[in-house]
Parts: structure tokens; sequence; C-alpha cells
């Protein structure tokens, strides 16, 4: 089946760089700027407040953000709340792959043409790959022996070598290909076609089209769930996230979140995920299998800035879609059904959230607006600790090492 947009196309580099908002602040470039910096005096007294409270993490990980401004990535460590290296890439890195498999972290460079390959123990560039017409989506293969890049304006889809260092393979795909998202088992690529409103599924070794599944209107980030059964398309003007099933290659679910779902990131059972809104400042929590006693609660940010939480009592139109046990062809867990619904939405999260990425127990969502990454609790949304970082930060893939 063809997927064709439902109206035309929207200025690509709108999905590369947010548009100069009204805010609370006003419109201009000066009161940003003292927003920003009011935004940051207090997440440093929030960092020095709860700072050497904060939980122990489960594995001391690290996170690599991208600082589109900056043209560098920086790696914050976790669990000490703090920067600990810089690291000088091409121009303005969005996209980010960090793979243990290879050892190395791949950064595409959306107007420098290029993925910039890092040496996870050196923290230092040790490659840069040719990637023309704006890479913005990458994701690596599980074993670390390919990487694949979305080219923004090429409508294409790239696959590079890492041993070899180079783009050994490339076929066409829909119109500003954007997130990607790899099997576990490394056989099937899926690229979010933005503006064709579809998902393609790809032969891993071959790029071969297998299928296209249309989802809501411009999908931009996706991700397969742990256990692959279900892939989670972030729709940037539907405002809605859309449940795939892989097998059946079908939305079996939609689940409307706030305005502009930017980012999104799972527990390690695959039963909750979290999903960053951009433009509501805002980051809603899922529950994608049977969750007892769900979190609720109403309230608006408080004085502090502290997050509210909301519950889904109070959003009557979020779907709530039974899909029976082994309908994909894969049985789920014994005794759970899979109902994907939103159970909280955290309020006054973060200024213009964009990537997201679970840390143990620590839930980092990056700011692109006050230039940071800050730490919630992932059940509540409480904020525990925000972290400085390059201008523009974006986190846009799998961000997470854990060395």
């Amino acid at each position: 089946m063809a997927c064709l947009p439902d109206r035309p196309l929207a200025h690509p580099i709108a999905c590369l760089r947010p548009r100069a908002r009204v805010g609370r602040s006003g419109p201009s470039g000066a009161t940003c700027r003292q927003h920003r910096a009011g935004r940051r005096r207090a997440g440093w007294l929030l960092a020095a407040l709860f700072g050497s409270a904060l939980p122990a993490a489960q594995a001391a990980p690290f996170a690599w953000i991208t600082n589109q401004g900056s043209d560098s990535v920086s790696v914050v460590d976790v669990a000490a709340a703090r920067v600990v290296a810089t690291v000088a890439v091409g121009k303005a890195p969005a996209g980010v792959a960090a793979s243990e498999a290879a050892g190395r972290v791949f950064v595409a460079n959306a107007e420098g043409g290029s993925v910039s390959v890092i040496d996870i123990a050196t923290r230092a560039v040790v490659a840069t790959v040719p990637v023309p017409d704006g890479p913005v989506g990458i994701a690596a293969a599980p074993d670390g022996r390919r990487v694949y890049v979305a080219a923004w304006y090429g409508n294409r889809l790239d696959a590079i070598d890492v041993a070899a260092g180079r783009v050994v393979v490339s076929t066409p795909v829909g119109r500003a290909p954007a997130g990607i998202a790899v099997s576990a088992d490394g056989a099937t690529v899926y690229v979010a076609e933005r503006d064709d409103d579809c998902i393609a599924m790809l032969d891993a070794a071959t790029l071969a089209p297998r299928a296209r599944i249309r989802v809501g209107e411009h999908p931009f980030a996706i991700e397969l769930a742990p256990g692959g059964r279900e892939l989670l398309a972030l729709n940037v003007v539907s405002n809605d996230v859309s449940v795939v099933d892989v097998a059946a290659r079908r939305v079996t679910a939609t689940l409307p979140v706030g305005l502009a779902p930017y980012g999104v990131a799972f527990s390690a059972d695959g039963r909750r995920a979290w999903v960053t809104n951009q433009h509501e400042e805002s980051v809603s929590r899922l529950a994608l299998a049977e969750e007892a006693g769900g979190q609720g609660g109403s309230g608006a940010p408080d004085r502090t800035g502290q997050p509210g939480v909301t519950g889904s009592a109070s959003a009557s139109s979020l779907a709530n879609a039974t899909v029976p046990a082994g309908e994909t062809g894969q049985p789920g867990p014994a005794g759970v059904r899979f109902t994907p619904r939103v159970v909280a939405t955290f309020v006054g999260a973060a200024d213009y959230p964009e990537g997201i990425a679970l840390a143990g127990d620590r839930l980092l969502v990056v700011s692109w607006m006050n230039d940071e990454a800050v730490l919630l609790d992932p059940a509540s949304g409480r904020r525990l600790a925000s972290v400085a970082l390059g201008r523009n930060p974006r986190g846009f893939g799998r961000m997470l090492t854990g060395r």
C-alpha cells in the first residue's frame, strides 16, 4: 500500500532545528536567554540541594549527548550528574548511536555531511565517514559491525561497514527519513519516512524493502520495545504514538500524547516507556503491559519548578487497546496483557525536551532550550538534578554506554 502525506510537505529544517517561539519570557533572543539563564540557575540550585542525596546508580552509565549548536558531544556521568568529557565532532550533530559491541559512539552530523566515530575508551574521534544530504537518524546493528544512517535531504538509507569505515550499500527510501531501529537479530532495519507518514521495513544485509506501514502524521523517532515484538513511532504532527505489531505489520494502538513527541525510552522489561513532548515541556509515561497500581495524581508546576503529574483518568480520549496474548505470533509474559496506554504526564519536566534515556533509576531528559540534561525520578517525574551541556543539545537516538 502506498503511503502518501495528507498535506503538503513541511519545511524539512523544522525537524533539524526548532523554530523560534514565543515563550513565557517573550519572543526576543534576549528574553529567551534570560529565561534560559533563570532555568539553569534553578537547575544548579536543585543539583546543589539534591546532588549528594541522589540514589546510587546501578551501573554508572554514561550518556553521549549531541550538541547541535556547538558541534560537540557531551559525555555525562549519570551517577555523578556531571560532564566528564566534551568531544568535538562535525557540524550540527543530531543523531547518536552508542554501540558497546563496536566500542564506538556514532554521531550523525546533519550539516557536516558526515558521521563521526568516537572511541568509547579514549573518548576521541577515530574516524569520519562521509554521508551527504543531511544525515540525521542513525542506529547500529546489535553486533556493532554495521551502522545505518538516514540522509534527510537525499531520501536515502546508507549502511556503513564499521571495519571498512565507509558506506557499502545505499537504497532510496521515503521522504525525509529520520529515526532508525534495528531488530535484535540484526536482520531487519526500520526507518521513519517522516513526510510519507510511513515506517519502512528493509532487509538489513541488502537494504531491500520488505514492507511499508502507515502510521500517524510525520513519524520522526522510532524504537523497538525490548523483546522486539512492538515498535513505537512518535508522530510529531498528529501528536500521538503509533504502536506497531512488527510481525503483523500493522498498527494495533494509537496513543495521544503531548505536542510534538520527539524521543522515547523503555524500561528493561519493556512494560513501561517515556516520551518527550517537545512543544509541551512535558514527558508522557506509558504502560505498555498491564501495570498494577498506576501512577496518578494531579497538579501543576510548583514554585521550585518541580514538574506536576497528571493521571490518565483526566485524559478520557486516550486509547486503551488490548492485544490478546500471542496475536503477534510470539507469546507475552505469563498473565500479562499488552494494554498500551498513557498513565501519567510529567508537566514542566524540561524546556523543549528532546532526547531521553532511562539510566538505572534515573530518567535523563535533554532540554534543547536550556542547554542541559535533566535527571528525573522515572515514577513521579520529580527533578533530581540537572547538568549543563553544550548549545542546543539533542541526543536523538541511543546514547547510553556502561563506560
